[in-house]
């Protein structure tokens, strides 16, 4: 599985001089403070990831709510719906331009605490998604209701010469006396319809009511993917039998796709096709929580609409995009985001076919992704904004060397990507000022735990550069006799690869 390798957190123009194939992309704007920056290494390429945190601290997310969110990009700028339903306007670098951009969407939670007929409730009502075409933006949400006391599902529509949010649809209320987190409600636009899913909110159980087992019940919107004709306004249940679709997205070739989040297990990516069943909650490739039975029989499948891929376990999808000059290896693939594997996965597709999926590990929770340009940008539920670049097709240690040839003795073992459990030696790469025996590499020595409070300085390099044994006990380090001023050369070139953004 491709690793993430750390640089400096010290942001400026992407450098050539060290890696002199890795052109500079031009960034748009000023950052409010300099972004964490890293290198993700996939398959056949190399990332550069910058990471703002906490672009809107008031109501994206903290640690205390339950995530969500999501972003649009319009005429270069970013416009970002928060969970609670307000909407600012970012630039490229996750600095509010405009706060409250849009008018705020008012979902009814403060009432919603003083609920008589919910129970139990695994979230306030929350935003889900906005979009933009034909200038009309759209969202969709869960608004509690106060007059009936009952959460419905809406979609509404906000016209750019308008200051009112109006609705275009709006579900029938939901009758359970529980509200949880399997809401759906992606949309993806197609010509001359706007798709959007909506979960089964845990409709998929016998409670007595209109709504149970919602999901294979045609006639109420919960567990499906829905559409609307925007000329028209007439609604229609598109597909049924999903459980809680938190991505949806039109393609190039005219297919419509969608990401799914199955019960324990069994997370789903579909094809959808008008008025087919796609299972749930009578089958799935997940099992029961209490459990290590499968939902339906083992053949169930064959009743309903099979999965163009399942994930177990189960990674809990969210959205996902169609790359179209991002990079020329990665062109036409799928990128979908996750929840719970905090991971992209890159799914190469042919027609109704996946040829295969890579992971790529960014280790947060990722709402929302979008690309632009020859930018991919992510929303992740801790608050934070990650733009992300391709650095190309590339062998780092041969571009090092180019630079630094005084580290050819080093990269006999070490390598500038990150330790895995195959590595032979721990990575080079952000050593300076790392502290040491902390890299993922499996097989360090005793006397390198020993150490781990201590840091990669230049005296410690240089210390250890120039008789490893003495310096740290037990090390399979090899003294490589380097002159005085071979080791401080040495000990020179990773502090400049450490101070140098890819």
């Amino acid at each position: 599985m491709p690793q993430k390798q750390k640089t400096s957190t010290v942001h400026g123009f992407i450098l050539s001089l060290v890696i002199l194939a890795f052109s500079a992309v031009p960034r748009p704007g000023l950052a409010t403070s300099a972004p964490h920056s890293e290198i993700l290494l996939s398959e056949y390429i190399g990332l550069a990831i910058d990471t703002y945190p906490k672009i809107v601290d008031d109501d994206v997310n903290s640690a205390k709510t339950i995530g969500g969110g999501a972003f649009i990009i319009k005429n270069g700028m970013l416009v970002l719906a928060s969970r609670t339903g307000r909407i600012h306007q970012l630039n490229l670098h996750g600095k509010i331009v405009k706060a409250n951009y849009l008018p705020s969407i008012d979902l009814g939670a403060q009432a919603f605490k003083k609920s008589t007929h919910i129970n139990y409730h695994e979230s306030l009502p929350r935003l889900h998604d906005i979009t933009f075409a034909n200038d009309t933006y759209y969202a969709t949400y869960d608004k509690y209701n106060e007059k009936i006391d009952r959460i419905q599902f809406e979609l509404a529509e906000l016209k750019t010469k308008t200051s009112k949010w109006v609705p275009l649809y709006t579900s029938p209320p939901i009758d359970a006396r529980y509200y949880t987190l399997g809401n759906g409600g992606k949309m993806a636009l197609a010509p001359g319809y706007i798709y959007f899913s909506v979960g089964d909110n845990s409709l998929d159980r016998k409670n007595n009511l209109p709504s149970d087992f919602a999901a294979q019940n045609p006639t109420v919107p919960w567990g499906k993917i829905n559409r609307i004709n925007l000329k028209s306004g007439a609604f229609e249940v598109y597909s049924i039998g999903h459980r809680n679709p938190q991505g949806l997205l039109a393609t190039a070739d005219g297919s419509l796709i969608a990401s799914e989040h199955g019960p324990r297990g069994g997370d789903e990516l579909n094809i959808i096709k008008q008025s087919s069943n796609y299972g749930w909650p009578s089958q799935s490739f997940g099992t029961q929580y209490d459990s290590m039975i499968r939902f339906g029989k083992a053949d169930a499948e064959k009743q309903f609409a099979i999965p163009l891929y399942a994930f177990i376990p189960s990674i809990a999808p969210t959205q996902l995009i169609e790359l179209k000059g991002f990079d020329i290896n990665w062109e036409g693939d799928l990128l979908l985001a996750s929840l719970k594997a905090q991971s992209l996965y890159r799914i190469k597709r042919l027609a109704d076919k996946v040829l295969y999926v890579e992971q790529l590990m960014i280790g947060k929770r990722i709402r929302d992704i979008k690309q632009h340009g020859k930018k991919i940008f992510l929303l992740t539920d801790d608050g934070s904004f990650m733009s992300i670049t391709s650095l190309g097709a590339r062998n780092l240690n041969t571009q090092f060397l180019t630079k630094f040839p005084i580290l050819e003795r080093c990269t006999q073992c070490h390598s500038f990507e990150k330790s895995n459990s195959l590595s032979n030696a721990p990575s080079l790469q952000n050593i300076y000022g790392r502290k040491i025996g902390v890299d993922n590499y499996n097989n360090y020595s005793t006397g390198f735990r020993n150490r781990q409070s201590d840091i990669w300085n230049e005296q410690s390099l240089y210390s250890f550069i120039r008789d490893p044994g003495s310096f740290i006990s037990g090390t399979s380090m090899p003294r490589l006799s380097l002159t005085e001023r071979q080791a401080k050369d040495v000990v020179d070139a990773l502090k400049a690869i450490q101070n140098t953004h890819y």
